[in-house]
């Protein structure tokens, strides 16, 4: 995953995965995510700290390329979400919109 500081305060995310279907065909997952909150908000966050999500913003777009007829609707839909971050990782909804 990489992330670009545009502002003390705000992240922008990028990740790009794989996730394997139950038929064994793949699916690739274009990841992008923004991240706003009020400085101290922020360090808390990087402290590793619990935090209200109602304290910051954090929504995620997607989108898919499938290896296989099986998923291939997918791409011509996007994922909308929005997330919330823990001390040890990050939990998201996902919905596919289209």
């Amino acid at each position: 995953m990489a992330q670009l500081s545009r502002r003390w305060e705000e992240r922008q995310l990028c990740r790009l995965c794989t996730v394997r279907a139950e038929d064994d065909s793949h699916l690739l997952v274009h990841g992008l995510g923004l991240r706003c909150a009020d400085p101290s908000t922020s360090a808390r966050l990087r402290a590793g700290e619990v935090v209200d999500p109602a304290e910051y913003y954090f929504r995620l777009g997607f989108r898919f390329e499938a290896d296989s007829d099986s998923l291939r609707g997918i791409e011509h839909r996007l994922g909308i979400g929005s997330a919330v971050r823990h001390p040890h990782g990050v939990a998201c909804d996902v919905y596919l919109v289209g």
